[in-house]
C-alpha cells in the first residue's frame, strides 16, 4: 500500500476521489474572517470591513475610532455567520463520502465560526468529538488575550 499526501483545493480535489478512499483529512479551512481575498465566504463585500461607514466618517473622531461592529453594520453583514457555515456544508458531505469507516477529519477553524463548522459537518453526518486549542503566549490583539483581560478587571 502507498501512502500519498494530496495537496490543493479539497473544494475540488475531493470531488475526483472514489467513496472511502481516504484514511484521515487534515485541513486548514479559511477562517471567515474576510482579511484576505481567499477568506471571503460570503455574497456580500462588507464595504466597511477594515475601514468605515459613511455614518463614521460624518460622526466625528471618536465615533471613527471605535472600527466596525463585530456582526457588521448591514443585514448582509449579519448573514456572514450563516453564508460561512453554507460554505462548510457544501464540502462536508464530500469529505465524508471520502472517508474509510472510522477514518478521521481534523479542521483547523478560526474561533469566531468554527461552531458553524461544526454544524455543517454534523448535518453531514458527521460526529464532533473534541475540540483542541492552540494555547499562545500572546495574541495579535490585546482583547484576545485573557491575562490582559484579567488585569483590567484586577483578577489574579
Amino acid at each position: 500500500m502507498i501512502d500519498v499526501i494530496i495537496h490543493g483545493d479539497s473544494v475540488e480535489v475531493i470531488k475526483t476521489l472514489p467513496d472511502e478512499h481516504v484514511h484521515a483529512i487534515i485541513s486548514d479551512i479559511p477562517y471567515g474572517i474576510c482579511y484576505n481575498e481567499w477568506d471571503i465566504l460570503h455574497s456580500n463585500t462588507n464595504s466597511a470591513l477594515g475601514g468605515a461607514s459613511a455614518a463614521q466618517d460624518k460622526g466625528g473622531a471618536v465615533f471613527k475610532r471605535r472600527g466596525k461592529p463585530l456582526n457588521g453594520w448591514s443585514a448582509a453583514d449579519k448573514k456572514i455567520p450563516l453564508e460561512y457555515q453554507e460554505w462548510c456544508a457544501s464540502w462536508a458531505g464530500e469529505w465524508l463520502r471520502l472517508l474509510k469507516p472510522g477514518a478521521s477529519c481534523f479542521v483547523f477553524a478560526g474561533r469566531r465560526y468554527a461552531h458553524r463548522c461544526i454544524v455543517a459537518m454534523e448535518d453531514a453526518g458527521f460526529t464532533f468529538k473534541d475540540m483542541l486549542a492552540w494555547k499562545r503566549k500572546s495574541a495579535p490583539h490585546r482583547a484576545q488575550r485573557l491575562s490582559e483581560i484579567y488585569k483590567r478587571r484586577g483578577d489574579k
